[in-house]
């Protein structure tokens, strides 16, 4: 394992600095998942010479949340995945950590969390596909269908919840997997749903296979189309 700042993602982190910065060290023309974890490390350790915030980065995986969303899929063991709504990249990081070499498609407005995942893409994950783009307006992803549909913690924030699902449903062709926040103090959360309410949602979408688990803090619902 990797001694180096062990609490990165530490092949993501290599990534990004090989996809920010120009330098005409060897790491930087390999490929990067043939690199040994000295080389990691000794990427990491350039990205901080050159003042990179690194912290990004950070591995999540013992918040409850992510650890069990990515167990879920696991168990889906998704043909690809769209996520929307990526943020800081927290389940982007996780999903690329334990799932590399499957495609992964993110439509992510917010230009600085754009730019950290064009990095990443750009440092040698080939198979991740960034879109730029609204949530409220997914008509660039017209033709397109995905094996999985992921929404972390985006719902709740958004006034038109309900087209939002609507076009996931359409985007999804096995699963759609959502997060939902309990009580959510967060100010610029604009909706608050129970159990019954979720159901209800789908069930106006006629999606009935639904399995919603309950967790601390948050609702995660997996829907079987």
């Amino acid at each position: 394992m990797p001694i180096f700042a062990p609490h990165l993602h530490q092949r993501l982190a290599a990534a990004f600095v090989r996809g920010t910065i120009t330098d005409m060290n060897e790491l930087f023309n390999k490929v990067l998942f043939e690199l040994k974890d000295q080389q990691i490390n000794e990427l990491i350790e350039i990205g901080q010479r050159h003042g990179l915030k690194l912290s990004v980065f950070y591995n999540a995986q013992e918040l409850n949340l992510y650890a069990k969303v990515i167990q879920l899929l696991k168990n889906i063991q998704p043909d690809n995945l769209l996520d929307l709504g990526s943020g800081r990249g927290t389940f982007v990081w996780q999903f690329l950590d334990n799932f590399p070499f499957i495609s992964l498609t993110v439509v992510e407005n917010q230009s600085r969390f754009v730019q950290n995942l064009q990095a990443v893409y750009k440092g040698g994950f080939g198979h991740l596909k960034i879109i730029p783009n609204k949530l409220t307006d997914l008509a660039v992803l017209q033709y397109f269908e995905f094996d999985v549909v992921t929404a972390i913690q985006v719902i709740e924030y958004l006034p038109d919840y309900q087209s939002f699902l609507k076009d996931i449903c359409r985007l999804a062709k096995r699963f759609i997997v959502l997060t939902v926040a309990k009580n959510n103090s967060n100010p610029n959360c604009v909706h608050q749903f129970d159990e019954d309410e979720i159901r209800n949602m789908f069930g106006k979408l006629d999606i009935f296979q639904l399995k919603i688990e309950s967790i601390p803090n948050y609702w995660i619902i997996i829907a079987r189309k």
